[in-house]
């Protein structure tokens, strides 16, 4: 219960970032409870736009280093060749419709990247439902990579952009319409309706701005600004990391006026939430009584943050990277909603590095949204995602090791490809047999792995591999219904076999 309502109580205090108690900052709280209340049912459509200069993002990281010693470990090459250049820009598009009431949205969206665009369907959200995803996000992923990937010399080589297997690819997945992320059963493993409130969000959004008034009260950030029917927020780094100095120090100073705010803005949360049992409400009591009876400590405990967040802000590298951050954002009332757009920048020597730009639209609506009756599993999915793999980029060979840990009836499996494919490194234990310093695998995991087919002979208890209509008998030893034959008789399909033993770490290789 103490996650839960920390994590609510982080959550909610994020709407009053940049606000204090100033009558322009406590008019922009209180639109912005208008604006959570008409969210409660509505529309949204915005985009989101971000811009990288990755020419300058290099120098950006490269300053960063030397002037702090540290070294980032960011790349941005691959195999020797640089992945990404100049500058880059992506765009995504999006249409919502939400219920805030029973926690359910759909949201369709597009991205646009190097000015082409592709559909990323539709994912859709519901609390009881679960989380579903159109098979056409998937498909517009897939064309998001291979276009991206063209100007690598290893397009042409690799199988994941061949014609053949796109359109292999496109058939599986249109096979069906909708992917279950997360099943119904999932959701109601994960216990989220605990965390809804019993009234719906309008008492609870009353208490955050009741909270926001009396933790607050004589607090400015100077921050909000009043524009025609709505508010503007601009900061930079170094103003940001003050407000954080400034706050820790107005903490310091008014411990009581903090901790009786906070006690009773979680007691409004407990009641709203259903969580006020006596005994929670003994166990809440008792802790606020313990920040009172150690309020020394915590005024102490503010000061010594606020001295040393002050110290690290004045540093001459840590100014520099603050000095790169800005934010810029504007709500205004429209019509029966709001719009709303803000920017992120880093700037670095006069060059803009990132910029983040977001513009959306809420509009009071009585939305219905119809969640997905019939999906594909994720398993599902894999399943034939593997069997397209297979058939594009099949198994060449093998490796078992064991032994690492001192045990010999346990080895690690690991499939070579010719390329890494979709699910990148494929791994996989298995049981193993070690009988006068022999190794015995098992037939069928290892031919399976193999693509190879493997058959039984009941009367002779006799496992064997069909190989081009021919039978290769794989005589080995049986242990609980399952045929394990030695690492070498593989010799016998047609495979290379290297086996070798360092410290008690061995390894056998199969490979074609």
């Amino acid at each position: 219960m103490k996650k839960k309502l920390a994590a609510l109580l982080c959550s909610v205090m994020c709407v009053g970032t940049f606000t204090g108690c100033s009558s322009t900052e406590l008019a922009y709280l209180k639109m912005s409870k208008e604006l959570l209340d008409t969210m409660e049912t509505c529309k949204v459509s915005g985009t989101m736009q971000a811009e990288m200069d990755f020419d300058a993002l290099e120098g950006f990281v490269a300053d960063i280093e030397k002037a702090t010693n540290a070294e980032m470990g960011m790349s941005l090459t691959m195999d020797g060749e640089e992945m990404l250049a100049g500058k880059k820009a992506v765009t995504v598009d999006y249409d919502m419709n939400m219920n805030l009431d029973t926690l359910e949205y759909d949201m369709a969206f597009d991205v646009t990247y190097e000015g082409k665009k592709y559909d990323l369907g539709t994912m859709y959200y519901s609390l009881t439902d679960g989380v579903y995803v159109t098979s056409d996000t998937l498909w517009g992923v897939y064309q998001m990579m291979d276009d991206a990937m063209k100007d690598y010399d290893d397009y042409d080589n690799s199988y994941l952009f061949s014609d053949a297997f796109a359109k292999d690819l496109k058939a599986v997945l249109a096979e069906d319409k909708y992917i279950e992320l997360i099943s119904m059963e999932d959701m109601a493993d994960m216990d989220m309706e605990e965390a809804m409130p019993k009234d719906g969000m309008n008492n609870l959004y009353d208490a955050v701005i009741t909270f926001y008034e009396d933790v607050l009260d004589g607090f400015e950030t100077g921050m909000v600004k009043q524009i025609p029917n709505g508010f503007a927020i601009q900061a930079d780094g170094k103003e940001v990391a003050q407000l954080l100095v400034d706050l820790l120090d107005f903490v310091a100073k008014n411990p009581e006026q903090v901790i009786n705010a906070t006690e009773t803005y979680m007691n409004a949360v407990m009641d709203n939430m259903e969580l006020g049992t006596p005994e929670a409400k003994a166990e809440m009591a008792e802790l606020f009584a313990m920040a009172r009876a150690s309020q020394d400590d915590f005024v102490a405990a503010a000061a010594d943050m606020k001295e040393m967040l002050a110290g690290i802000i004045q540093d001459a590298n840590v100014a520099m990277i603050l000095d790169s951050f800005s934010y810029e954002a504007e709500t205004k009332k429209a019509g029966n909603g709001f719009v709303s757009k803000a920017d992120y920048d880093v700037t670095h020597k006069g060059k803009k590095v990132i910029c983040l730009m977001t513009n959306s639209t809420i509009t009071k609506s009585n939305v219905a949204i119809s969640m997905p009756k019939a999906a594909i599993s994720v398993d599902e999915l894999t399943t034939k995602l593997q069997a397209l793999e297979n058939k594009y980029n099949p198994v060449i060979g093998v490796t078992m090791s064991w032994g690492w840990d001192g045990t010999s009836n346990e080895a690690d499996l690991y499939k070579m490809r010719a390329e890494d494919g979709i699910f990148g490194e494929d791994y996989d234990f298995t049981d193993l047999i070690v009988k006068d310093g022999r190794a015995y695998l098992p037939l069928r995991m290892i031919c399976d792995a193999l693509g190879e087919n493997v058959g039984w002979e009941n009367a002779t208890k006799t496992p064997y591999v069909m190989q081009d209509g021919k039978r290769v008998d794989m005589k080995g030893m049986l242990q609980d219904g399952r045929a394990f034959v030695g690492v070498r008789d593989f010799e016998k399909l047609g495979y290379t076999v290297s086996y070798t033993s360092e410290d008690g770490y061995k390894e056998a290789v199969i490979a074609r």
